[in-house]
């Protein structure tokens, strides 16, 4: 699910990403709920004693909740044709392309086959125009690099100009377009308005050599438009990076959030029950319990299936490092980060069992 996979991959996404997901998603699950108790509602008049007022009454809910229904989906399709999500990664973006082109797919045909709905009821009918069904055209693309401009800056011509000419640079090298300027670079560019290098320094994405080798082309696009528009540099208004202190803060009360994870897992409940109890979600509470797998207090038996063990272990042994997106990719859908996590801790533990 894309509210698992955006939170593994933060880094490669805009801001509004996580948020936006999370409320599409949750607006499906609500309109799920209401179609469940809408069928039950239906199945209880259709299995009444059989009298004349039964069939009108089928009938009438029917198009009362069809109409009902293709609103909603009408909002939902709509809202996903605004997708903000954006991804400087096309990896990122393959993946995230494909599970909403599938969500745009479900709700097309429950909207088509609501649709036959609003006439008279007819089985015969409904079954030809469930064969009918011509999946409408899908133009999103949250790839940065090919994405419709969606941005929400105080200078959306500035982030225009800055965005092309990070094109053009990454198209005559050939080069991917976070390792010019990612999306979070440009945002940031275009907001703060930095008017030397030394200020371009401070902008998330600059180090010293990418601030060589490309900054004064993009400072020269500010300081034209800066003076255009008789703006000044706002830099001294970007949020300096977390001290060290802090980070070592949040790193023991990740600590501390693994063992309520693995107490309440030693309680007997599982992880979706653990996810919902600490309102985190299932691959949070996995990635809590890889450590205890890891330190050998948990069998990886218990949480992950000798069949998908026997998948996994050989390629992540292969595609050894930071990342779980090349064995996700090579896994396919029916593995879960979750369940890479947990086995490359698994074999982790049993690397260090090993004696010297």
């Amino acid at each position: 699910m894309l509210n698992q996979y955006l939170p593994e991959n933060k880094s490669s996404f805009n801001e509004e990403s996580e948020k936006w997901i999370n409320g599409f998603l949750n607006e499906i699950i609500k309109l799920q709920a209401t179609a469940e108790k809408f069928q039950n509602q239906l199945r209880s008049i259709f299995n009444q004693e059989e009298n004349p007022n039964t069939n009108e009454l089928l009938k009438e809910r029917m198009h009362a909740g069809a109409g009902y229904f293709l609103k909603e989906q009408s909002r939902l399709n709509e809202s996903l044709s605004n997708c903000p999500v954006v991804t400087d990664s096309r990896l990122h973006a393959k993946e995230v392309n494909e599970t909403l082109r599938e969500i745009f797919s479900g709700l097309s045909i429950k909207k088509y086959l609501m649709e036959s709905l609003t006439g008279e009821i007819d089985i015969e009918k409904y079954h030809k125009t469930k064969k009918d069904f011509i999946l409408p055209a899908w133009g999103v693309n949250v790839y940065a690099g090919e994405a419709k401009h969606r941005t929400e800056s105080p200078h959306p011509v500035l982030h225009q100009r800055l965005r092309k000419l990070r094109d053009i640079i990454c198209s005559k090298a050939n080069t991917p377009i976070y390792i010019v300027a990612g999306t979070n670079t440009l945002d940031e560019m275009a907001r703060y308005l930095p008017m030397n290098l030394a200020e371009l320094r401070r902008i998330s994405g600059f180090g010293d050599a990418k601030t060589e080798k490309y900054g004064q082309q993009f400072l020269d696009i500010i300081i034209e438009y800066c003076n255009e528009k008789d703006l000044s540099s706002l830099i001294h208004e970007k949020i300096p990076k977390r001290e060290k202190q802090i980070a070592g803060a949040e790193k023991k009360n990740k600590i501390d959030t693994k063992a309520d994870s693995f107490r309440l897992y030693k309680e007997g409940k599982r992880v979706e029950e653990i996810a919902k109890a600490r309102n985190l979600t299932q691959q949070t509470i996995e990635g809590h319990l890889a450590h205890y797998v890891s330190t050998g207090d948990i069998n990886i038996s218990e949480l992950v299936s000798r069949e998908k063990i026997l998948l996994i272990e050989p390629i992540a042994k292969t595609l050894s490092g930071k990342s779980l997106t090349p064995i996700k990719e090579k896994l396919g859908r029916d593995i879960s980060f979750g369940e890479i996590r947990l086995v490359i801790a698994w074999l982790g533990f049993k690397e260090n069992q090993r004696p010297i």
